[in-house]
């Protein structure tokens, strides 16, 4: 059996780095960006609205019975989806809280989705991948 480190010796892989844009900067979204930060060539950014100053100074304290207390601190920090535009996003991460009779987060998406982006949600509610 071929382990894995021959496997990367012997066939070219390019390296890759994943950039994750976080849409939603509340507690879901600070806990699963904080996890995906974990990995290895991934760069997670954040889109904060409301708490922008104290996220781009300070980062996010995470407190979770698994994984323990620790600071997180995005690469990025955004004030507004515009802000965010230009980049290439591999994937955008959609945590905001979904009111799909209320409000419509979709147009708000609009400039941040590429070719090549994948749309993550990971929102409460029933119906939210309607309006994406």
């Amino acid at each position: 059996m071929l382990s894995e480190q021959h496997i990367l010796k012997t066939h070219s892989i390019p390296k890759m780095t994943y950039n994750i844009l976080i849409f939603g900067a509340g507690a879901i979204g600070a806990f699963y960006g904080s996890r995906l930060a974990q990995g290895s060539d991934v760069k997670v950014s954040v889109i904060c609205r409301s708490n922008y100053n104290a996220v781009k100074e300070q980062g996010f304290q995470v407190d979770s019975p698994y994984y323990g207390k620790y600071n997180w601190k995005p690469t990025n920090v955004y004030r507004n989806p515009k802000e965010a535009q230009g980049q290439k996003w591999d994937y955008v991460v959609v945590t905001t809280k979904s009111l799909p009779d209320v409000s419509d987060d979709s147009a708000l998406l609009e400039g941040l989705i590429g070719a090549g982006t994948a749309i993550v949600l990971i929102q409460n509610g029933i119906g939210i991948e309607g309006a994406l």
